[in-house]
């Protein structure tokens, strides 16, 4: 119990720092020195730093103090980590190494990667992706359905468009990614604060999406489809009221789906290994 509420008064003090001091690219040991000197007091306590010579400043703004985390991150405040507009060829290059798959970048948005992430995390269990912001490229080929306008279903085929990116994510080792995602921690909760959630914790949002993802329930028989406009909606008003994140599943076929959340399983354990 001790280690986790120590991990999250740390993850409180990044927090903290980042608001306002996220302006170098890279930080030196004296500037991260500077940085912690700055911090309350409870949350220097938590670092194990020593008294600071003066109060700390009132002007950074904090999360409230009994804001209770439910699955802090461990993060190590000393390590220097890229500005959020700069780290793109350093988290993909992290992120290459955790895949080990050199083509992986085919499938991925790497400009911006940290923020499309998580704006699309946010918005799987609600709202409407966003296209200009997604974080994976567009799946390859057309929509592909069966059986005239009566009938129309989806088609097996358009379940073999999503194979290459679920077996993508089947070889990913879930250890090595959830480490790249702690270290890189930082900069996915300066740019979750940046989607207007100021005293929210990404990782708990990311755990909820996850545990959003695992409750849908695959669809075995045939999906029915129908076109009032140029796009297709789903025929069965309970399938067309599905979130986004689970329309995505419905669209990869039954056994992308299990497969995939099979792979969330794994993730989410490393994630919340601790």
């Amino acid at each position: 119990m001790g280690k986790v509420f120590k991990g999250a008064f740390a993850l409180l003090a990044l927090v903290a720092i980042a608001l306002g001091a996220w302006r170098w690219v890279t930080r030196s040991d004296s500037e991260l020195a500077t940085l912690v000197e700055q911090a309350p007091q409870r949350v220097r306590e938590a670092l194990g730093a020593p008294p600071a010579s003066s109060p700390a400043p009132t002007d950074v703004a904090t999360p409230p103090a009994d804001a209770p985390l439910q699955y802090p991150v461990p993060t190590d405040p000393y390590t220097a980590l890229p500005m959020l507009e700069a780290s793109d060829e350093a988290f993909v290059a992290a992120l290459g190494e955790a895949v080990a798959e050199p083509t992986f970048t085919q499938f991925v948005e790497t400009q911006g990667l940290i923020r499309r992430l998580v704006v699309a995390i946010d918005n799987l269990p609600n709202g409407r992706l966003s296209m200009k912001q997604r974080p994976l490229k567009a799946v390859a080929g057309a929509l592909a359905v069966t059986g005239d306008e009566s009938t129309l279903t989806l088609s097996a085929d358009n379940y073999a468009r999503y194979g290459p990116l679920v077996a993508l994510a089947e070889r990913v080792d879930p250890a090595a990614l959830a480490g790249v995602y702690r270290h890189y921690y930082p900069l996915f909760q300066q740019a979750y604060q940046e989607l207007g959630y100021p005293d929210a914790y990404f990782n708990d949002r990311l755990v909820a999406v996850i545990d959003h993802l695992l409750a849908a329930s695959p669809v075995d028989g045939p999906v029915r489809l129908v076109q009032p406009h140029v796009l297709y909606r789903y025929a069965d008003p309970a399938l067309e009221a599905r979130s986004p994140g689970h329309k995505i599943l419905l669209r990869m076929g039954p056994e992308n789906s299990r497969r995939v959340q099979a792979v969330l399983r794994s993730w989410r354990a490393q994630i919340l290994a601790q």
